[in-house]
């Protein structure tokens, strides 16, 4: 269950840091130079139009390179921040941004609206993860929300997340899943693995056991639901944590849950909701 939820943890973290540009001596001129200089990860297409906003850029008809051999197709790209074109050629990390795809083609016939809104200080070392939505149109949708301290997300790629000293004070999860969870998350469970029978029983049994001034029981019932539904989540879902002293993000992919468990704060409040069946 932690894995899983590290892997979450991990997307959303990552996704924070701003798509890598080309390295450039000066700020950028205007929307079309930004695009010109992101080539191999932002794709020109014969149809692709390109708009300049006040805090931003935007493009219809592009392609994401996913990786060296695929590209997804996109209808609509948005990316607000402030001082876009002079951030961007320095590699650095947005302080704050504002990312919207449309019409993300991430399967054929599939397409996917995201939207990514945070804002860090990076001299507080805290960030904020507003929303990340994803809205699979008649798959469902998921929202994440986050809270963090203690952690330079500018060092996010050369660090694993073994090794991230930052803490997560607040998580929210709310998911609709109407297919969705068939469709992502078999991929998913081969990479990060899924629990036996016998792990799932012995983490139920574990949650079961918190205390209710942690999670109550309606909510540790929701819990185990959601844990052995896994990876047919199809219904409705939410999950909350908060924690004032912070669970280290580093925890979430502890050897055990056990592990995971025993490095829960006290202060720890945890909330859930399950699909009924």
């Amino acid at each position: 269950m932690q894995r899983f939820l590290a892997s979450v943890i991990a997307t959303t973290l990552i996704a924070s840091a701003p798509i890598h540009a080309q390295e450039a001596p000066a700020p950028l001129k205007d929307c079309r130079a930004l695009l010109k200089a992101a080539r191999g990860e932002i794709e020109r297409t014969t149809q692709t139009e390109i708009e300049y906003l006040e805090d931003g850029c935007r493009f219809t008809h592009v392609g994401l390179a996913i990786d060296s051999s695929i590209t997804a197709d996109m209808d609509e790209l948005i990316i607000r921040t402030p001082d876009l074109l002079a951030v961007w050629p320095t590699g650095d990390v947005f302080e704050s941004a504002d990312l919207t795809l449309n019409g993300f083609a991430l399967l054929p016939g599939q397409n996917f609206n995201l939207q990514l809104v945070y804002d860090t200080d990076p001299d507080a070392m805290t960030a904020n993860l507003e929303r990340l939505h994803l809205d699979a149109g008649a798959l469902g949708e998921f929202t994440l929300a986050a809270n963090f301290s203690e952690f330079d997300n500018a060092d996010l790629e050369a660090s694993p997340l073994e090794s991230e000293k930052g803490l997560l004070h607040k998580f929210e999860l709310s998911l609709v899943d109407t297919g969705l969870s068939a469709v992502l998350l078999p991929s998913l469970m081969l990479i990060i693995g899924s629990p036996t029978a016998e792990d799932t029983t012995a983490i139920a049994t574990t949650i079961r056991s918190w205390p209710e001034s942690r999670i109550s029981k309606k909510s540790a019932k929701s819990l185990v639901r959601l844990l052995t539904a896994l990876p047919n989540l199809s219904g409705n879902w939410t999950l909350q944590f908060e924690s004032e002293e912070g669970l280290a993000i580093n925890t979430l992919v502890a050897g055990s849950f056990d592990a995971f468990a025993d490095a829960i704060p006290d202060d720890a409040k945890i909330e859930a909701t399950a699909a009924k069946r």
